[in-house]
C-alpha cells in the first residue's frame, strides 16, 4: 500500500463520515421536502431555457481545478519547508 492509496482512503473515509452526518430524507420536516419538490419543478422548466446543469458542471470542474492549484501550492510550500528553503 502506498502513500496515495492510504490519502484517497482517508478522503473516502472523510466524505462518508461527514455524509452520515447529513439528515436521511424521511427525516426532514414536511416543509422542506415540499421546497425540495418545488424547486426541482422550477429547475426543470428553467432548465430548457438555460442549461443550469451545465453551468453547475463548469462550476465544479472550476473548483475542481482551484482546488488542485491550491493543493500543488501547499505541497510546494510544505516540501520547501522540509528541505529547509523556505
Amino acid at each position: 500500500m502506498n502513500l496515495a492509496d492510504i490519502l484517497i482512503g482517508l478522503v473516502t473515509d472523510l466524505i462518508v463520515w461527514f455524509v452520515g452526518l447529513l439528515p436521511t430524507p424521511s427525516a426532514l420536516p414536511s416543509g422542506v421536502n415540499a421546497a425540495l419538490t418545488a424547486i426541482g419543478a422550477f429547475f426543470q422548466k428553467a432548465n430548457a431555457m438555460f442549461p443550469i446543469d451545465t453551468v453547475f458542471q463548469i462550476f465544479g470542474l472550476v473548483v475542481t481545478i482551484e482546488g488542485g492549484i491550491l493543493a500543488f501550492k501547499l505541497g510546494n510550500w510544505a516540501f520547501n519547508k522540509f528541505r529547509g528553503a523556505g
